[in-house]
């Protein structure tokens, strides 16, 4: 109950905040209803599922406070529409300034590592999501304890500088003062940072990123993405190179490599496929994932979504299909395959 009525009362502060907006502000509402109906297998167990995949709703607003100057907020949220459920402030939000000299903001969102992710994961939210294999998180590699690292997060307590386009290049520093939830200090030893570097172009895009997480015993990676549009075809491809502390034994190294195409048959239909693959400097801890999916917007707002994919895993490794922005997950049995077939509606409104 207590729970509910704070939730209330973030929508009234929220809803009253923009009402008394002064005269210039804008205000933006803008949300997404992304449900699937999954058939998932783990290779142990099977059965059917709704999710609901990173659903969201958010409230944008920018005010002029001086010549030149903006003050910029936002507040997003996940919306559970399989289950009733959602807390405030669960994704990307934070309040900050921007001008001609770039956008300084404060608070909780996308690392520029993880930027480059989104920009080429073709299956982003779906079943089939890139952030199956490079997450790394809470992955176990038996005999082993699960890594620790989290390479496709938020971090908290963050500030992160962003330059403004300067020919077709935006670099990105994020730090973190401390990437937990309790205060600093006597966290003082939880930083983490993320810097990335961007071009993009009509039909090119071009990202490079490193992250250090000394809250996950120093692990670090860096990744670079790209992706290209010639006409109705799309090709995109990821590189990621990890170094992984866990909690007990030996750092580990792990390399992710993901290729991608899309095409659109028709203005309205997409086909679209992904593959990825991880290799572990351990023994038979490896892995591969492949998606297959068709899109189809019925209009600019609203279109289907039908997808196949699975993940197979060598003996010692159990990643999953599902993780990343799916919403519902089953636990991966080291060894088999985790396959999924998902048929879903996806909803932008603002």
């Amino acid at each position: 109950m207590n729970t509910h009525i704070r939730s209330f009362a973030w929508v009234v502060m929220a809803a009253a905040a923009a009402f008394s907006m002064p005269a210039g502000a804008e205000v933006r509402i803008y949300g997404r209803a992304n449900l699937s109906l999954d058939y998932l297998d783990n290779g142990d167990d099977s059965g059917l599922d709704i999710s609901s995949n990173s659903s969201r709703i958010g409230f944008k607003v920018s005010t002029d406070i001086a010549e030149g100057l903006k003050g910029i907020m936002q507040l997003e949220q996940e919306i559970r529409f399989d289950n009733g459920a959602g807390t405030f402030a669960t994704r990307d939000s934070y309040a900050g300034v921007e001008g001609g000299f770039g956008a300084i903001r404060a608070g909780y969102f996308d690392t520029p590592l993880k930027k480059v992710r989104s920009e080429v994961d073709l299956f982003n939210d779906q079943m089939g999501d890139a952030r199956n294999l490079t997450r790394l998180s809470n992955v176990t590699i038996a005999p082993a304890p699960a890594l620790t690292a989290d390479f496709d997060t938020r971090f908290y307590n963050s500030i992160q500088y962003s330059t403004p386009v300067l020919s077709s290049f935006v670099i990105d520093l994020d730090h973190s003062t401390n990437n937990g939830t309790t205060t600093n200090p006597p966290d003082d030893e939880a930083t983490a940072d993320s810097i990335g570097l961007s071009y993009k172009t009509g039909d090119l895009y071009l990202g490079f990123a490193g992250e250090t997480q000394e809250s996950r015993n120093d692990s670090a990676a860096v990744r670079f993405g790209a992706r290209y549009n010639p006409g109705n075809l799309s090709l995109v491809a990821l590189l990621q190179r990890a170094t992984v502390k866990p909690l007990v034994g030996d750092e580990i190294d792990i390399n992710t490599l993901g290729f991608g195409a899309s095409y659109k048959l028709t203005g309205n239909t997409v086909i679209k496929g992904q593959v990825y693959n991880n290799t572990d400097d351990r023994d038979a801890s490896d892995a591969r994932m492949l998606a297959l999916g068709l899109d189809h917007s019925l209009s600019k707002q609203f279109r289907l979504q039908f997808v196949l994919a699975g993940t197979d895993n060598d003996d010692q490794a159990s990643y999953k299909v599902t993780a990343g922005g799916h919403g519902d997950q089953i636990p991966a049995v080291a060894g088999e395959q985790a396959t999924g077939i998902s048929a879903g509606i996806r909803y932008d409104f603002e």
